[in-house]
């Protein structure tokens, strides 16, 4: 084989990781209204509070929920049911409300609503929460893994093995019990690659190893 053709391998190989582990399974930046949610429950699509004239725009409620506000339309699934939830959060205090229970809470279903598991929220303690959102005044960036494959969902107890997963939202009824202000932006579920992609990789390493080192020797003087 000419290294030509080593080369083309090694790009199809990399092509190939590149392609799974960049892919997302899903994406809301909230610009394009609610289009991609449904039920869409209190959620209401508001101009950034924090920058109002920027023109980015946010999630928002304008009422409060439990199980469950709105939810995404379609459901997402990779073959290694291991994902990244990535999202931004913001909550503005409302004056005489509690600073730090203010009522975000991010989930997933296996319907909507369905057996379910908060895995972000602004209650250190809830039951399968991975991550407590703090109130700080401003967008902070969260990044969240799951691995569907031997988990169970807290409120239902079914596996999450082989389930197809919605997104859900919330303004929590059980925080401060004021809606609209809490807020999410940039939201993506990213599917985890699969252990066999990495070892495509190391593979395609050793190619390149390879047909370097059978280059150099064809290139050396007898």
């Amino acid at each position: 084989m000419k290294y030509s053709n080593y080369l083309g391998a090694l790009i199809a190989v990399f092509a190939s990781f590149s392609v799974q582990a960049s892919t997302a399974l899903f994406s809301e930046d909230f610009e394009s209204g609610l289009g991609q949610w449904n039920p869409v429950g209190t959620g209401v699509v508001v101009a950034d509070p924090a920058n109002p004239l920027s023109g980015n725009d946010v999630l928002s409620f304008t009422g409060l929920g439990s199980g469950g506000d709105i939810f995404t339309a379609a459901s997402f699934f990779a073959p290694s049911q291991i994902y990244t939830v990535s999202f931004d959060y913001l909550s503005v205090e409302t004056p005489g409300a509690p600073t730090n229970d203010l009522g975000g809470f991010v989930g997933i279903s296996d319907g909507k609503p369905g057996s379910h598991t908060w895995i972000a929220g602004t209650q250190a303690g809830y039951p399968g929460l991975n991550v407590v959102l703090t109130h700080n005044g401003a967008w902070t960036n969260y990044s969240i893994t799951i691995d569907a494959n031997t988990a169970l969902f807290v409120y239902g107890g079914t596996p999450m093995n082989g389930m197809p997963l919605h997104l859900m939202l919330e303004d929590f009824v059980g925080s401060d019990a004021i809606a609209g202000n809490v807020y999410f932006d940039n939201i993506v579920v990213t599917a985890v690659p699969e252990p066999g992609t990495y070892a495509m990789l190391l593979a395609g390493l050793g190619l390149l190893g390879f047909a370097a080192r059978h280059r150099r020797n064809n290139c050396e003087p007898t």
